[in-house]
């Protein structure tokens, strides 16, 4: 009866996930970016611009069409640095729909 019921459970649960990032460099090393070194990311003095997106969807009944839910997590971090501004946003957002 147990297994019958976790079973309904997750079934009932699906997630999606982006993970997005963006990096306009400076960087002499080219390794840097294209083996995606995530700690030279975003650096002051050799981004000129760059964002790091992460979205996270949990669904319950997703494919339901009488009830449905969507719990939604959203992060992003962009940098731009340019002659006139340096600006970095820092934005947090859960959205539940």
């Amino acid at each position: 009866m147990k297994r019958n019921f976790l079973s309904s459970v997750l079934k009932a649960i699906s997630t999606e996930t982006l993970w997005r990032i963006e990096e306009n460099s400076k960087d002499t090393k080219y390794s840097n970016i294209y083996l995606l070194r995530l700690s030279t990311f975003q650096n002051e003095a050799t981004t000129i611009r760059g964002s790091n997106l992460l979205q996270q969807d949990f669904f319950l009944f997703e494919n339901e069409q009488d009830l449905s839910f969507r719990f939604r997590y959203c992060k992003e971090q962009i940098l731009m640095n340019s002659v006139v501004v340096l600006k970095e946003v820092i934005s947090e957002k859960e959205v539940f729909a």
